[in-house]
């Protein structure tokens, strides 16, 4: 009796088993098809004309600014953005900049475990960014990650699946935007003391131009009837006008002389060229009037304003030797500067509390690391 109880008991036991093991495969097989409503079976395929195009770009300090235009043939949610800090032809652009957004400009940043982090247009559940629309994402660098040498963009779209708004990954669509350089807008321009018509003209010039300190020229007057305006802007009949190419110190060029074209000099001798101001300089010079599209320009001043270099083709700030946000503020025409925690929105920060500018590239020189530098007119 005893060995046939412990038989039952065994039995049961095993039917437990069996039973839990069953019940196990059927709830497994239960969620594996609900899932599978909402994973698709193949990966969603964005359509061949999706184009997300940096249309500018600006890199100075630790703030990465891309001005992301739609130019394709569809909507988009989003975009994955990728980066690589390294020279190496082999490294893959692994770092993601899509936590480091600032979303007080533009944009929001959402997560995702499925496909990755990326950054959206809107938090909508749809395809906002329209065709032709144009935006400003704003990412703040941590120092710790280095130099961005290039980012990957992968634009997104929400198509429908299984009736479900479902995200995909436009990896036929991927661009690579790399080179990036820091634009700082020019300080103020410094008109003449006395910048009126008659402060920077005088009281006898009555015709031509003149210089208003940094602020380009101002027209003196024109002359009337036949009248010529001569080098020291009077108007007088042409037959009384001497001026010549030397009256102005022109050297070679085509330029208007008592009110006619001529020709100075009869060209610039072998191994020289005739500059934006009518000199002949050796080929290859920068002098004064050429401009930074010239390759002899690069790192001289050329057209640029004071404090201004040439960099690859465009006017850039000249920071050698700065090594404090005050210094940096300075070379922008300010007068004073503090390093301020601006948090989220350092530009309202600076511009609320104290009454300054922020000028992202002077954080670098700011102590703490993680403060913001900014610009005054005035002492605070």
């Amino acid at each position: 009796m005893l060995l046939r109880d412990k038989n039952k008991k065994g039995v049961s036991e095993i039917i437990g088993y069996v039973l839990l093991i069953a019940f196990a495969v059927v709830i497994g097989a239960v969620t594996y098809t609900w899932l599978r409503t909402y994973v698709p079976s193949e990966p969603l395929a964005c359509p061949d004309s999706v184009s997300l195009f940096v249309q500018n770009s600006n890199y100075c300090g630790n703030q990465l600014n891309l001005t992301i235009r739609n130019k394709g043939r569809f909507d988009v949610a989003g975009y994955f953005i990728l980066a690589t800090n390294s020279l190496s032809q082999t490294t893959l652009a692994s770092i993601d900049l899509s936590q480091y957004l600032n979303e007080s400009f533009s944009g929001k940043k959402v997560k995702n475990a499925i496909i990755g982090n990326q950054v959206m247009f809107l938090y909508i559940n749809n395809n906002s960014f329209t065709l032709g629309n144009t935006t400003t994402n704003v990412f703040d660098i941590p120092s710790e990650l280095g130099n961005i040498l290039s980012v990957q963009i992968i634009p997104s779209m929400f198509q429908q699946q299984n009736n479900r708004n479902m995200l995909a990954r436009c990896n036929n669509a991927k661009i690579i935007e790399k080179g990036f350089t820091c634009y700082v807008p020019p300080p103020p321009c410094v008109p003449a003391t006395d910048p009126t018509l008659t402060g920077v003209c005088g009281t006898t010039r009555v015709c031509g131009t003149q210089q208003n300190g940094t602020c380009g020229t101002v027209t003196c007057g024109t002359c009337t009837g036949v009248n010529v305006c001569n080098s020291v802007g009077q108007c007088i009949p042409p037959a009384q006008c001497t001026d010549t190419c030397a009256t102005y110190g022109y050297q070679c060029g085509t330029w208007t002389i008592c009110g006619n074209s001529v020709i100075c000099g009869s060209g610039c001798a072998s191994g020289f060229k005739c500059s934006a101001t009518g000199q002949c300089v050796l080929t290859g010079t920068c002098d004064p009037g050429a401009t930074c599209t010239i390759p002899a320009c690069e790192g001289k001043q050329a057209d640029c304003k004071p404090n201004y270099l040439c960099r690859s083709g465009s006017c850039v700030l000249d920071t050698t030797g700065v090594t404090t946000c005050q210094s940096y503020c300075q070379l922008l025409g300010y007068g004073y500067s503090q390093c301020i925690n601006g948090g989220s929105n350092p530009s309202a920060a600076c511009s609320i509390a104290n009454g300054g500018i922020y000028q992202s590239g002077g954080n670098q020189y700011c102590t703490p690391v993680g403060t913001s530098c900014c610009c005054l007119t005035s002492q605070h």
